[in-house]
């Protein structure tokens, strides 16, 4: 897993985060969407499943699955780049090869399966869990989470530092050894061009 540094430009902070793979995203996207009967799901709920994976990955091994820039918006906290890509403000040839979006614009599909060689076997076997435990899912539950009331500014999409992600899930005494980590990984990503 590649890590990165982000700035936040609104709030004018720096924030060590793991970094985000659109090839990852698209593996894990399918797995979600392959736990229902149809491959299909309405995007929000697949944006809070895969943010509760991600967190509970982070809580479990130190690590999230994906990655990327994590936000507090009015629904709950979730990936920024993919709810993105989920509603088509931006566009990437390799998501749209796999998910498609259907008419009514709020309903993910998955086209073709794209695999999935980027994913460890943990990381299927808890994106699987977490739909199976979420099948019914609010916003309050979402809502619950310290990292997004620290953070959420209505009607915004405020970052949520990896920092409160950690403290959220209870890894505080490990912090600095999973910032360290990321920002490692940043350094190594950055000689190699990646």
């Amino acid at each position: 897993m590649k890590a990165a540094t982000i700035i936040d430009r609104k709030a004018k902070t720096t924030s060590v985060s793991f970094s985000y793979s659109t090839e990852k995203t698209v593996q894990a996207v399918a797995v979600l969407l392959q736990t229902n009967k149809t491959p299909r799901m309405g995007y929000c709920r697949l944006l809070k499943l895969l943010y509760i994976a991600d967190r509970e990955s982070l809580e479990e091994t130190g690590h999230p699955i994906i990655g990327g820039r994590l936000v507090a918006m009015d629904k709950g906290p979730l990936h920024s780049r993919v709810y993105s890509l989920a509603n088509r403000t931006t566009k990437d040839a390799r998501w749209s090869a796999y998910i498609g979006l259907q008419e009514d614009g709020h309903t993910l599909v998955l086209n073709k399966d794209p695999g999935v060689l980027e994913l460890s076997r943990y990381e299927i076997r808890k994106l699987r869990e977490v739909a199976h435990k979420y099948r019914t899912l609010s916003d309050a539950f979402l809502h619950s989470f310290p990292e997004w009331k620290k953070n959420h500014k209505p009607g915004s999409s405020a970052t949520i530092p990896l920092e409160d992600v950690i403290d959220g899930v209870n890894r505080t005494a490990d912090k600095e050894a999973i910032l360290e980590e990321a920002r490692a990984k940043a350094y190594f990503d950055s000689l190699y061009g990646y």
